[in-house]
């Protein structure tokens, strides 16, 4: 037993490969990150490598912040253990979980001075980066919080892909386990629909091993999570109510179980006992141990991945009979019993959670049943405090891409821009909780665009006209984010993206242009394409990211001429944010802007002097950006240095002028003065 958990090393004996990676790490540096996506192995390796820390002398322990467990608390029972201490902690999973950068502080503090020798951190990649942007922008100690993550290494899981051996060594282990055989087409046809996910490739092969069933016949890798499942929780009405509450809230304790559950400790022992092997590590450890709760025991479905298969099945009705002993809409109803900390968010993960999933595998029941108990959801807890309401709309909207009704933001304004201030504030973030509700707004356009909802884009311009917003940059935010959004989730390849985004830029002409609040149209759309411009290039996979940029690219510099000089006025601000592939992207940007002036002789702006401003800023920011990004040596560096020299064959006279001003504009404004030197001995005008 490990933590807690019954993991049998031949369980796992195919995810063993970064164990020594990750071991070493932890001996060099005591804080080391796991992250990838959903069903890599980092969970398996994490347990492995503790396994083995404890064989060398270590107590390996779970702190878990929150559930009334202060951090006075753990850090005193840290203290008081015998031994040296490992902590093994994951982010907003669970065991271990901490779902704040405060919790992580901790750990560093712990690691620092001794509290714990090494800690072992598990967190995904997507909820990585939004941890690293939270961090960004809050402070500690006059710095910033970034350099927790940055002070420690990753080891990174990646999904497997379809082709991926380990993918296919899962299969054949499991196959040799059963005794059973499967023919190579077959072997491929589970393989691409485990989709990287090792456990979804396990129950896969035994179904078509021992079933004689196919892929056809199931609606989604997750209704085979719940076959798996559903015959140990059987028809037993009292079990059934229990795991559907769990499912419904993620983490709950003995106490909050037998009151919703109206469950005597002896009575949920039992029910426990029947559905052990799917229950998390601490009532496992009372289950081997006394069998005596604690009243603050926590109570989870582990892996996650059962969670969601009894949550969509059971908890949604959706099962064999079509109907749940226990629904969402009774759990919800009773979550005054669950602590306020906690009541809302687990609710609102598992209808994310269920509506991405029938997204995905398109499973329209799925999809439209998460989509109205998340309607109903939202008109429930319109009268909680702000705080919980906006966390449960971010988790829908933001996280999961529900296109929930405008109804509820519409009637609570002012609660939920409240709600986005105390959520800005306890993460301490520096920057205006009026982004947070921006970002949520354009997510809203995104997720209701998608089906044929326009009702997010007046309900955003009520949200910019309050008293201290500037309505045109609050809008622009919110339909750069629409599109950033809809970037996030689909290749600009993809058919159907043409149709949105053009309906995302249509209303947000009809915004510019119908509501007498933006008397600079131009200014405003140009704004807006170049913020999209820049938001696409943030996402994080570089290929991906360099479409999305290209495709806006072209849809900001084939708009009106108005449209256009402002974009190119707005776009060198966002230049200087981008991530290094900017690089290239500036370049074009000046490329296209030399053939639009100097080439073609066109007025861009109102005269030849309005141009060359414009193109001489432009040009040092690029200049700038690039030197630092890329180096003096760099191609991109010469590149930028060929497009003034290849300006000279039109306009020699011209073209000297301004690589003389760009030199004299990075020495006065960018204070880059060894940029300039090169710069000027590069065109040879020094």
């Amino acid at each position: 037993m490990l933590l807690g958990e019954d993991v049998a090393l031949d369980e796992i004996e195919y995810l063993g490969e970064k164990d020594e990676e990750v071991e070493r790490k932890l001996d060099e540096a005591n804080v080391v990150f796991l992250t990838g996506s959903h069903g890599t192995g980092k969970t398996t390796t994490a347990y492995r490598v503790c396994q083995r820390l404890e064989a060398r002398g270590y107590e390996v322990r779970i702190p878990t912040f929150g559930r009334n467990k202060d951090v006075d608390y753990i850090e005193h029972a840290l203290n008081t253990t015998a031994g040296r201490n490992v902590a093994y902690a994951s982010y907003n999973t669970d065991p271990g979980s901490f779902h704040s950068p405060e919790a992580l502080e901790h750990l560093f503090e712990w690691a620092d001075d001794g509290t714990v020798e090494m800690a072992l951190v598990e967190i995904r990649t997507e909820q990585f980066d939004q941890l690293k942007a939270q961090l960004n922008n809050t402070r500690v100690g006059g710095g910033s919080r970034s350099n927790l993550l940055s002070r420690c290494p990753k080891v990174e899981f990646d999904r497997w892909s379809d082709g991926d051996r380990s993918l296919v060594e899962v299969i054949e282990w499991t196959l040799a386990a059963i005794g059973a055989e499967l023919d190579e087409d077959v072997i491929d046809d589970v393989r691409e629909w485990a989709d990287g996910n090792p456990e979804i490739a396990k129950l896969t092969t035994r179904m078509m091993a021992e079933e004689d069933l196919t892929i056809a016949d199931k609606e989604s890798p997750i209704q085979i999570v719940w076959e798996d499942v559903r015959s140990l929780v059987g028809e037993d009405e009292e079990v059934r109510h229990l795991v559907s509450v769990l499912s419904a809230t993620g983490t709950t304790t003995t106490s909050e179980l037998a009151d919703v559950l109206d469950s005597p400790e002896p009575s949920l022992f039992k029910k426990a006992k029947r559905i052990r092997g799917y229950l998390g590590a601490e009532v496992r450890r009372v289950l081997e141990g006394d069998g005596k709760f604690n009243p603050e025991t926590t109570w989870t479905i582990s892996p996650s991945i059962y969670r969601r298969a009894i949550f969509e099945y059971e908890a949604l009705g959706r099962g064999a009979s079509g109907q749940s002993h226990t629904t969402v809409k009774s759990t919800v109803q009773k979550l005054d019993w669950f602590d306020p900390d906690h009541r809302y968010e687990g609710v609102a993960r598992a209808l994310g959670g269920a509506y991405e999933d029938g997204d995905r595998w398109d499973v329209p029941d799925l999809r439209e049943t998460a989509r109205e108990r998340s309607n109903w959801f939202l008109e429930f807890v319109d009268d909680a405090e702000p705080e919980p309401l906006i966390e449960s709309i971010l988790f829908l909207v933001l996280a999961s891409g529900v296109p929930v009704e405008t109804t509820v933001l519409k009637a609570e304004r002012e609660k939920v821009i409240e709600g986005a201030q105390a959520f800005a504030g306890e993460l301490e973030m520096e920057a205006d909780a009026a982004l947070l509700t921006q970002d949520l707004l354009g997510a809203l356009l995104a997720n209701n665009v998608r089906t044929g909802d326009s009702s997010a884009a007046s309900v955003s311009f009520e949200y910019a006209t309050t008293p201290h917003a500037d309505p045109a940059e609050f809008l622009e935010n919110v339909y750069s984010m629409a599109v950033k959004k809809l970037a996030a989730d689909f290749h600009p390849g993809d058919e159907r993206i043409e149709a949105w985004v053009d309906r995302i830029d249509q209303l947000a002409r009809n915004t510019a242009t119908k509501r007498g609040k933006l008397p600079d149209v131009d200014g405003f759309l140009g704004s807006y394409r170049a913020y999209t411009a820049a938001r696409v290039s943030e996402d994080d996979t570089p290929t991906r990211r360099g479409h999305w940029h290209e495709y806006v690219m072209e849809r900001a510099t084939a708009d009106s001429p108005g449209t256009v000089r402002e974009f190119y006025l707005a776009y060198p601000d966002w230049l200087k944010r981008g991530p290094h592939e900017t690089v290239e992207w500036c370049l074009w940007l000046l490329s296209d802007l030399l053939n639009r002036t100097v080439y073609a002789d066109d007025h861009l702006l109102e005269s030849d002097q309005d141009d060359d401003d414009l193109i001489v800023g432009i040009t040092a920011t690029v200049v700038s950006l690039v030197w630092r990004k890329a180096g003096p040596q760099s191609e991109s560096f010469e590149a930028a240095v060929s497009l003034l020299e290849d300006a000279r064959g039109v306009d020699r006279e011209r073209a000297d002028r301004l690589a003389d001003e760009v030199a004299e504009k990075l020495e006065a404004e960018h204070d880059d003065f060894v940029v300039a030197l090169d710069w000027r001995r590069a065109l040879g005008l020094d």
